[in-house]
């Protein structure tokens, strides 16, 4: 309850499998495996999207 105000202003927000509801509901990504370790592909994975848009926009 007190992470939903914090949820809504962020950019992206994450949550893990097996949160709050509302944590649930107000996140953009749910890791579902209720673990934090894939977090670091996770951001590998946006970068590389990143760059790959960025090079099809130019």
């Amino acid at each position: 309850m007190n992470d939903s105000i914090a949820m809504k202003k962020a950019q992206v927000s994450i949550s893990l499998k097996g949160a709050s509801t509302i944590a649930t509901d107000l996140a953009q990504i749910i890791l579902t495996d209720g673990e934090l370790d894939k977090i670091c592909q996770l951001f590998e994975l946006s970068t590389n999207l990143e760059a790959k848009l960025r090079k099809s926009w130019a």
